[in-house]
């Protein structure tokens, strides 16, 4: 195991669903770079309002680290963003459906460069 295995192997990750962050993408026409917009985007439609918003760290194939936004939904992931397989992904933050994101978003300054 290398020294980059070694420091995620204790993280926990769920299964993507590939075919439904790829639908995603085609059908909304998500745009690259903008994980969390596209998110919002897909809890706005009604089979997703109750999914689980995650902002935490994703890991592409070639190992390059970034942070990154995407969704769980009955346990496994969907990314509208990054819809194909092969990256790992590691969540620091939970919201619960839309509206809980909502009110989370209602907390955070106006004044923040969102970018």
């Amino acid at each position: 195991m290398n020294q980059f295995e070694n420091s995620i192997a204790g993280s926990t990750m769920s299964l993507k669903e590939v075919a439904a962050s790829c639908c995603l993408q085609i059908t909304m026409g998500m745009k690259p770079g903008k994980c969390f917009w596209n998110c919002l985007r897909v809890l706005k439609v009604e089979k997703y309002q109750n999914a689980i918003y995650v902002e935490g760290i994703a890991v592409k194939p070639e190992k390059s680290i970034y942070a990154h936004g995407w969704l769980e939904v009955d346990g496994e992931i969907v990314d509208p963003t990054q819809p194909t397989a092969g990256f790992l992904y590691y969540p620091a933050l939970k919201f619960q459906g839309i509206e809980m994101l909502r009110r989370a978003m209602k907390k955070i300054p106006r004044d923040i460069n969102y970018q």
